[in-house]
């Protein structure tokens, strides 16, 4: 019991910093910007999940995010549009039952991750929820904590899911909450909401270049 109330201690606490940072950014276009930022980290993963299914349409979904990425045109979208976008990421989400199909978890999860994501920027978009943009940071994370999982299963340092080795539960969270890449996404996160509240503004050039560097990022 003491482990997992240490793990949702450290989300909990995370969830509420990054909850406060989104609300102090001061426009919606703004806020748009985050979490097109965490969907393009998740591109290079679906591009990974499309090359070892044969099956997926990442070009469709990076057309969509070069759209989102006009962030002050958050404002213009109808809500037939904003229910059209989230219709075409859902039919590019790989579905569950790869999993039982003999994929391993991970596979699914790398496809799944950025439709996911693109789907709550648009709730967002249509809501103006923080709640939502939580739930894009959150997806991103998610999918940095299963690939910090994979990486210590693969050098030993962890048991596998069905290796049956006895492992405490306060261990292998600690091992996975404190690899680099959940503490990699959550640090960038963390930034990317401060860089774009001192930002201020989506006319000014300084986000001209928060945009070109994470288009960089999702090639």
């Amino acid at each position: 019991m003491e482990a997992a109330v240490t793990w949702q201690q450290h989300s909990a606490d995370f969830f509420r910093n990054i909850e406060s940072a989104l609300s102090g950014i001061p426009s919606k276009p703004l806020k748009v910007a985050f979490g097109v930022a965490c969907c393009s980290r998740l591109v290079p993963y679906y591009v990974r999940f499309q090359a070892r299914e044969g099956w997926g349409d990442i070009d469709r979904l990076n057309e969509i995010l070069a759209e989102l990425w006009n962030v002050d045109r958050s404002f213009l979208y109808s809500p037939t549009q904003l229910a059209g976008l989230k219709d075409e990421c859902v039919s590019r989400s790989p579905h569950v039952l790869l999993v039982v199909q003999g994929r391993p978890v991970w596979c699914a999860q790398r496809g799944q991750a950025l439709c996911c994501a693109m789907i709550s920027v648009l709730d967002y978009m249509s809501s103006s929820e923080i709640k939502d943009l939580v739930a894009a940071s959150e997806t991103t994370i998610n999918l940095a904590y299963a690939e910090a999982e994979i990486d210590l299963e693969e050098h030993g340092r962890i048991p596998t899911r069905s290796g049956g080795n006895p492992f405490t539960m306060k261990a292998v969270y600690e091992l996975i909450w404190y690899h680099s890449y959940v503490q990699d996404e959550l640090s960038r996160q963390l930034k990317d909401a401060t860089r774009l509240h001192d930002i201020g503004s989506s006319h000014d050039q300084r986000f001209d270049q928060f945009r070109e560097e994470h288009l960089k990022r999702s090639q």
